[in-house]
């Protein structure tokens, strides 16, 4: 095996770079993605937890106050639909933003991909162009050498 030096060792080198560079970026989105998920659950948790005691509150209120604060029963009845309805709201953003960040993590690992192919096939490309002038080139210098001789065959057969 050839021994690479020169603009191969130059282009593998730039290419281990470039892969290590892009595997960087890859590692830190999903990283990104992970903490985004996992603050996701804690937030979560921390709104039902709220409207859970908030609830608990309200019952329990309601049980002491008995049935001579009809009124007031309604209405924290009402806020505690309320309550409810603007938990489930905020777990539909929070889903959302979920599925949104999820599907960008995605397109951006697919870019990258991408990026690594096309990277990877200029490598190999610019390689194979190389590789192509290294033969052209020696087919050449065989063609010339070849012509060289015949001139100097067909002198030393005229001397003689």
């Amino acid at each position: 095996m050839e021994v690479k030096s020169g603009i191969y060792k130059d282009i593998s080198d730039a290419a281990r770079g470039v892969t290590s560079e892009v595997a960087g970026v890859s590692r830190q989105v999903e990283g990104v993605g992970k903490e985004v998920l996992n603050n996701r659950f804690a937030t979560e948790r921390g709104l039902c937890d709220l409207g859970y005691k908030t609830n608990s509150d309200i019952r329990d209120s309601r049980d002491q106050m008995g049935a001579g604060f009809n009124r007031v029963m309604d209405r924290l009845c009402q806020m505690e639909h309320q309550q409810s309805t603007c938990c489930c709201e905020i777990k539909g953003l929070v889903r959302e933003s979920e599925n949104r960040l999820a599907l960008q993590a995605e397109r951006n690992h697919c870019e990258v991909m991408k990026g690594q192919q096309e990277i990877k096939c200029l490598i190999e490309n610019t390689a194979k162009d190389q590789e192509i002038a290294r033969l052209n080139r020696v087919v050449d210098a065989q063609r010339d050498q070849n012509i060289i001789n015949s001139v100097v065959q067909a002198l030393g057969n005229k001397t003689a």
